[in-house]
């Protein structure tokens, strides 16, 4: 080339020779001949180990193809691991990958990691009778139950049972077939402004669509443990992996400092107004052992026994 400026794209990575000659315009020459190293550059690229959306409280691995050079981050926020091949996340966000090598960078597409609502579920058990007030033994209907917020249908959902040789009946009330009537999923309840609510359970002995109310009765302690179970998903969450060795594989937003042989502290950097709750799952090859020795809003305290490679954690609060 005559060009000022060259450039050239090598297909395969090697040594390669440049050889620049100049004539003046007097015939004089002169050139230069130089080695050019060109490397291979690691495409950013990474596989999910689940499909979406996950469960509640379920995890997912982000695994690169680069052996090297990695640094994950998710949207809004810090790098969450670096140089590391994967990292496994709990919490539903936009999560991206770049591949940082000999200078050269590359950028993965990012991917939005989201998660179903909470399964929940409560049983409800019933006896069936006739008009002569007699039990229905080995009877096929059809069951609607209502949660009612005073004659409001909030949730409303029809069951197949049938009944037992004593004319009783047991349903879960969130796993039928949800109505036009109320809301999508028992979980979209509100449970937490404590209102009071009833169950209404209607029943279709043929099959006609036509429903007669056989019972209603009221719902106390089982909004309270909808409540927590809300709660737990809405709640500020800190989650990280560490090794035996107390150093951070991912995450954010936290310190590890291990304390003798097998215990760990581990800090929190942004502060709960109550002391949160921390989940621990130990991974590796062997026999270990975990306990909570203390928590409060800034930091907890925790004993393990065994050597696991990883110690994955997760702090809700609030």
């Amino acid at each position: 080339s005559s060009q000022t400026v060259v450039r050239k794209t090598y297909a395969q990575p090697g040594i390669f020779t440049v050889k620049c000659s100049i004539i003046s315009t007097d015939g004089c020459r002169d050139s230069l001949q130089i080695p050019v190293s060109v490397v291979a550059q690691d495409t950013a690229k990474f596989t999910v180990s689940k499909s979406m959306p996950l469960a509640f409280g379920d995890s997912v691995q982000l695994i690169s193809s680069a052996a090297s050079g990695n640094q994950w981050t998710r949207f809004k926020s810090s790098w969450l691991g670096k140089n590391s091949n994967s990292i496994w996340v709990k919490t539903p966000g936009l999560y991206g990958l770049m591949v940082e090598k000999n200078g050269c960078v590359d950028t993965a597409a990012s991917i939005q990691i989201t998660m179903d609502d909470p399964k929940i579920y409560f049983s409800y058990q019933g006896k069936l009778v006739n008009s002569n007030n007699k039990t229905w033994p080995n009877k096929t209907v059809q069951l609607r139950c209502s949660i009612m917020n005073d004659t409001t249908v909030e949730y409303q959902e029809t069951q197949t049972v049938k009944t037992d040789t004593f004319g009783l009946f047991s349903v879960l009330l969130g796993s039928g077939q949800p109505s036009s009537a109320g809301l999508s999923k028992i979980s979209k309840i509100n449970w937490g402004n404590l209102q009071a609510r009833t169950l209404k359970v209607e029943v279709d002995t043929s099959n006609s669509g036509v429903y007669y109310q056989v019972g209603t009765s009221a719902l106390v302690s089982v909004p309270m443990a909808m409540y927590a179970v809300q709660s737990a998903s809405d709640a500020e969450k800190i989650q990280g992996i560490f090794n035996s060795a107390g150093d951070i594989i991912s995450g954010e937003h936290f310190g590890v400092q291990r304390i003798g042989n097998q215990r760990y502290e581990i800090s929190f950097y942004q502060s709960f107004q109550n002391p949160p709750v921390i989940f621990l799952e130990l991974i590796g090859a062997g026999n270990f052992s975990k306990k909570v020795i203390s928590i409060n809003s800034q930091k907890a305290l925790i004993e393990i026994t065994g050597n696991p490679s990883e110690v994955h954690f997760s702090v809700f609060g609030n």
